[in-house]
């Protein structure tokens, strides 16, 4: 098994989990390992809902999956997602291990190495979208100055010890600025094309998804829509 510092660290994602949202990307893989053509339990959007709210990667959540039925495969089938938790949170546990080089201080100084290149990435990443709106654009672009600014900052910074945790919550509070900046410079057209869009991509699951798990997808599935609009990088150590 390939290192998951290694893959965090410098972001590295498919297609598929660039495109997919988070909870059809689960719901799809879970569904294909049990080769069954039914859809999972309401219950179980509460538990994809609680790995979304800890940032578990999906790669990790596919890891912690094939896991599960890997254990299972000469026994019981697995029918629900609940049995898969263990497996999940345990190969989530060992990625945040590696990710921080708890095991031995050379990863931990490796992994720390390809952290700092990639927030390095991020800043020209940032840098390039945010000229592509200077005119368009302003109040935008002035926002992805100022972030570029504490990417910066943070890249240094981290450089002095390494806290993954922090530094991932410190990106995503610039995420969620950078977002929100965005959407507020688009016009009404183009946020409600992207919030039409984001309802369209999820209109199978709102009979089934209890209401607060339903809300928080559909808004993660139109920050998604604004993000692609305009063409602005993920803040983050990995992808979600």
């Amino acid at each position: 098994m390939s290192s998951p510092s290694r893959k965090k660290a410098t972001a590295t994602s498919s297609s598929l989990e660039e495109e997919e949202d988070y909870y059809t990307a689960i719901e799809r893989y879970f569904v294909g390992l049990r080769g069954s053509p039914l859809f999972i339990a309401p219950r179980d959007w509460q538990l994809i809902h609680s790995w979304l709210q800890k940032q578990i990667p999906l790669e990790v959540v596919k890891e912690g999956l094939d896991l599960a039925f890997e254990k299972r495969k000469s026994t019981r089938p697995v029918r629900g997602l609940s049995y898969c938790r263990q497996t999940v949170e345990s190969a989530y546990r060992r990625h945040c291990e590696a990710l921080t080089g708890s095991h031995r201080e050379e990863e931990g100084e490796e992994v720390a190495v390809a952290a700092q290149r990639h927030l390095l990435e991020l800043v020209s990443q940032l840098e390039k979208a945010g000229h592509a709106h200077e005119t368009s654009h302003p109040m935008l672009y002035e926002a992805t100055v100022g972030l570029v600014q504490r990417l910066v900052s943070l890249g240094t910074e981290q450089t002095k010890s390494i806290r993954f945790k922090d530094i991932e919550a410190e990106l995503q509070q610039m995420d969620d600025e950078l977002l929100s900046i965005g959407a507020r410079s688009m016009n009404e057209e183009q946020r409600r094309r992207c919030q039409d869009e984001a309802g369209a991509a999820l209109q199978s699951y709102q009979s089934r998804m209890p209401e607060d798990v339903y809300s928080s997808a559909l808004q993660s599935a139109y920050r998604k829509r604004v993000r692609a609009h305009l063409g602005l990088p993920a803040l983050s150590l990995f992808y979600i």
